[in-house]
């Protein structure tokens, strides 16, 4: 029997789709635990009890990489699965370097989302994405009235500026150096003609996506 514990800010909807999805006796899926926070799970989790943790991306607590940070470092031998809404494959690559075991969108179908529950609860890693593939691509997007062209990090970095998020915590989330994460933000104020990063954000203003 494969024991489920969900950590997800909606548990009552989440745990009661799993019920329905998967039955003990005919899947060998059994939800065992919940909580709405990693906090909460940590202190109600018992860690004989938990073969695989269900992790919503988003919770409104803290931001993901704190979260499976903290979850990992409490419960380090247990995968982590993460099921969200989030379709970013800058998210899912992301998940992947922090030892997530697979990443599931909450529109994945029974069979999907039971094949990474199975895959995690032998250690295995489910990752149906060709990440160096997809990472060589440029994405369009429109800011303002005009299209530019951006990688996926150029883009989430983007996205947190705007957001305010602290360059410290940009540079962690996206998985480099202080000095990476200058490089980057000299690219792209270069490709936008700002002098600095305020007159950056300004000209970016809200990002919106265009594919």
């Amino acid at each position: 029997m494969i024991r489920l514990f969900i950590i997800e800010d909606h548990i009552t909807l989440t745990v009661a789709a799993f019920k329905r999805l998967f039955f003990p006796t005919r899947d060998g899926i059994e939800v065992t635990g919940y909580a709405k926070t990693v906090e909460d799970a940590i202190k109600s989790a018992d860690s004989c009890g938990v073969d695989v943790f269900i992790l919503d991306l988003w919770l409104e607590n803290r931001l993901p990489i704190d979260n499976i940070r903290n979850l990992k470092l409490h419960f380090p031998e247990k995968p982590v699965i993460i099921y969200t809404l989030e379709n970013s494959i800058f998210w899912k690559k992301r998940m992947l370097d922090e030892d997530a075991k697979g990443y599931v969108v909450k529109t994945a179908t029974r069979s999907e989302i039971k094949t990474a529950i199975e895959k995690a609860a032998k250690g295995e890693v489910y990752y149906p994405f060709n990440f160096d593939d997809l990472f060589s691509r440029k994405i369009l997007v429109t800011i303002g009235e005009q299209p530019h062209s951006l990688t996926i990090v150029q883009r989430e970095v983007l996205k947190m500026l705007t957001k305010g998020y602290r360059h410290a915590y940009i540079a962690d989330i996206i998985g480099k150096s202080p000095s990476g994460l200058e490089k980057i933000l000299s690219a792209l104020r270069d490709q936008f003609n700002a002098k600095n990063n305020i007159e950056l954000l300004t000209l970016v203003g809200d990002l919106k996506n265009s594919y």
